[in-house]
Order: structure tokens, then sequence, then C-alpha cells
């Protein structure tokens, strides 16, 4: 072969070549010229001033925004300290974070199980809120004050206007269909179970904890101490408990006689029913119904209706809506669709997502954010704070 047609041959790797002599089989490597360098830098460049442009985008979206969605997911919380579901590692014995915040672990590991919720509530007290809880909580009150502003300026509006009294009976009509039930300019969804919404300053009536929280907790029911089925008498109501003393099972995860001790005391009984155990108010890993999911108390059913008020006051009012989204990823995607669903229900350019996420920051499932961000939540809530004080 001419060495043309040898260099004409690669792997589909773009590595070796073909039919050439052992001694021309090694690795291509070439050293960067300065015009590659140059464009490398260039290209850094441009996307370090695309991201400022971003930021300067969502800051518009959320000073002109009427109402404001914040939902957070374990992303938002990570960056406290905090163990997640995607960076925990295992535990005792070897059982990963899903393994051991089971209704598996509740019914057969007690030890693991109450020693694992008795760490993370300690951990979740103890760790200190980042900065980009502030920021989340400063957007709530301006945007609140912008709704408490706007109130008084309509009532000390005159009727100088020239109207008809056709034409001022419409407009009432219009306005007090949507507004028979004026909802709070923000509110707040979590998937996560650490409070920080509410420990941050969100109002407790305007956050939806859809998992629950280690604030309270429940009656687990009556495990059978068996494989299959894991539990003999489901819980004996929805009514929430709080936290049992959990000291016996504060030791770390080991493989000594503290790790035996915690395996035999004996878990936190139920004091309504007396043979049930209790158990956090949180959705456990394979809970399915077991979760006491009353919608009065994880305030889901508060944020049915939020969202039903902002949707009809965008429709008939042009009301504009923003949604920010933080650390919401695809492993446990509820908050995420929440979202995405909240966007299409609402009229176009009515509505607008800003989504962060380090790791996924488009892959819609419903329908695609209006500004992502593939960023840690910190860094990126700084930098659209930065850009509101600019405005």
């Amino acid at each position: 072969r001419t060495r043309s047609d040898i260099l004409g041959h690669v792997t589909n790797q773009g590595t070796y070549l073909l039919y050439a002599p052992r001694c021309l089989l090694a690795p291509t490597t070439r050293t960067p010229t300065m015009a590659a360098v140059c464009t490398a830098e260039a290209k850094a460049g441009e996307r370090a001033e695309a991201t400022v442009t971003d930021y300067a985008l969502a800051a518009t979206v959320l000073a002109e925004a009427d109402y404001i969605l914040f939902a957070g997911g374990a992303g938002l919380s990570a960056e406290c300290g905090l163990k997640t579901f995607a960076n925990a590692g295992t535990f005792a014995d070897g059982l990963s974070y899903d393994q051991v915040a089971s209704l598996d672990s509740f019914a057969k590991r007690p030890g693991h199980f109450y020693r694992f919720w008795g760490g993370m509530s300690e951990a979740y007290a103890k760790a200190p809120l980042h900065e980009g809880y502030t920021i989340l909580n400063r957007w709530r009150q301006r945007c609140e004050a912008k709704r408490t502003e706007a109130a008084s300026v309509k009532e000390a509006v005159t009727e100088a206007e020239a109207k008809t009294q056709a034409e001022a009976e419409a407009e009432t009509q219009v306005e007090e269909e949507a507004s028979r039930s004026v909802p709070a300019a923000t509110f707040a969804v979590t998937s996560n179970v650490d409070g920080y919404f509410v420990r941050c300053g969100f109002p407790p009536e305007q956050v939806a904890e859809i998992h629950g929280n280690v604030r309270t907790w429940q009656c687990g029911g009556k495990p059978t101490g068996k494989r299959f089925p894991l539990i003999e008498r489901e819980r004996c109501g929805d009514a929430l408990l709080p936290p049992p003393d959990l000291s016996a099972f504060t030791s770390p995860p080991s493989a000594d006689a503290a790790d035996d001790a915690a395996e035999d005391a004996p878990p936190p009984a139920c004091p309504r029913c007396g043979d049930g155990r209790m158990r956090p108010h949180v959705y456990l890993f394979g809970d399915g119904n077991r979760f006491a999911n009353d919608a009065g108390t994880t305030k889901t059913a508060a944020y049915r209706e939020w969202t039903d008020a902002v949707v009809q006051r965008a429709t008939a009012l042009g009301a504009r809506v923003a949604i920010v989204e933080v650390g919401s990823g695809l492993r446990v995607p509820t908050i995420r669709k929440r979202c995405e669903e909240l966007l299409a229900r609402l009229p176009g350019g009515q509505g607008a997502l800003i989504r962060i996420n380090p790791d996924h920051p488009d892959q819609p499932i419903v329908a695609s954010p209006t500004h992502s961000f593939q960023e840690g939540a910190v860094n990126c809530l700084v930098g659209i704070e930065a850009a509101l004080g600019a405005r």
C-alpha cells in the first residue's frame, strides 16, 4: 500500500493507522499549537460571557414576575454538606442509602434504620444553611413586597379614567373571577425532608414537603419479623407525632459492640397503639401507601390550590410566573416533573422555568426549561443575585 493508502485508513477512534508497519503502530499525539490554545481560551471566555448574559436574563424573569414558585431537590441541600441518595456511599454492612432508608430496613433491620435517621436528623439540625437559601428567601421577600406595593398603588388610583359602565362591569367580572382566591406571591415545593425552606424563613403554610420531613414522626405499623410480608398490621392512624428519643441509636456505623448495642435496643413504640413502631414522617424507599400522605399535612393540597390560582390569573389577567428549580435531577425527578407541568399549563410568554442543575440542566420530561444552568446551586444563585442587583 502507498503512504496515502495507509494514512487513509484509521480506526473509528482516530488513534491508530491501519495497514502500517509495526513501527508505525503507536498512538498519535499532537502538541497543541498556540492557535489552538488561543481558540480554547476564547471559547472559555465566550462561555463565561454567555453565563453572565444568561444570569441577566434570569434576573429579568425574576424582577418582572408577579408570582414565583421555588422548587428544591436533593442538590439544593447537598451543598450544605449533607449526604444524599447520589453521594452517600455505603453504610453499615455495606447498605446503600436506598437500602437503609427503606421500609425493608424499618421492618427487618431496626438498629440500622433508627441509627440512620437519628444521624441524619442530627446532621440536618447542625448543618449551616448555605448562601443559596438566603438568596432564595430574599427573592421571596422581594416578590411579596412587590405585591404589597402594587396593591397600595391600585388602591390609590382614582376613577379619573373615563370608562363606560359596561366596560367597568366587564373588567370587574374578569377580576372577580380571577381573584376569588388571590394566591400568595410565592410558594415552595420540595422533595427534601430536611425542612430547610422553613428554616431559612419561608412561611410553613407556603411550603409543600411532598416527601415529608424529619421534624415529625408517624406510626409505621407492626412488622412481622419475616421476609414477607413485612408488615403485620398497618399504622394506627395518620396523626403525626414528635420525634422519639433515639439516643440508643446514635453510635456511628461500625462492626464493634456499639453497633451490636444499637441492634439490641428496642425500637420506639407508637404511643397511640402501643405495638406499632414509630418511624419518621418521610417517604421511604419501597413505602407504597405506608407513608401518611395527608395532603393537608404535606401541604400538597395548598400547592395544588396555589398553582391552579396562579394559572387562572396568568390566563385571565396576564400575570407573569417564574419557576426556580434547583438541584432536582433524574434519579428522583418528582420536583422536576412538577415544575415542567406548571410551565406547560401557563399561557405562552406568561411563564418561565429557570433550572439549575450541574448534571442534567435540560433533559425535559414534559416541557423544556426556559433558562438552564449547568452549575451548582450556590454559584449560580449568587450569579443571578448579582445580576438582579445590577439592574
